[in-house]
């Protein structure tokens, strides 16, 4: 969870250091995570994958959840040219992020259930809002 302060500080050195240190802990042949990184202690060690998993949703992307809108505050180190998270479940919507450089896209992919809500997005830098329309992308 360092890595994510860090990249809220913007200090993507730092937080890059954090993240490459969880990938000791995960163990062959399965991939399964341990919660020391010479396999011993918990293993599955679930808080391990979250944390790691929290790091690079929220960290990354700098995802914010808003009561008004999600909110978005990317800091890619310098190693990252692009990535994506498919997936997120949200007030039943579901939701698909691409990160690049240059770009950010943001798409309401499925609406899940009836009692959907409308979803706005926030640049944090700009200050610029979207509104999330099904199938098409916020960028």
């Amino acid at each position: 969870m360092f890595a994510v302060g860090w990249l809220e500080l913007k200090q993507k050195t730092r937080a890059q250091a954090h993240l490459m240190k969880c990938f000791s802990n995960i163990q062959e042949p399965y991939k399964v995570w341990s919660e020391y990184s010479d396999g011993t202690g918990a293993v599955n060690f679930l808080t391990g994958m979250g944390g790691f998993l929290q790091a690079v949703l929220f960290g990354y992307t700098g995802f914010r959840i808003k009561k008004e809108s999600l909110n978005f505050d990317p800091a890619l180190p310098e190693e990252i040219m692009d990535f994506s998270i498919t997936g997120v479940c949200y007030l039943g919507n579901k939701l698909n992020f691409t990160f690049k450089r240059d770009k950010m896209t943001i798409t309401l992919d499925k609406i899940l259930c009836l009692q959907h809500f409308n979803l706005e997005v926030a640049l944090v830098k700009s200050g610029e809002t979207y509104p999330l329309n099904l199938g098409n992308e916020s960028s």
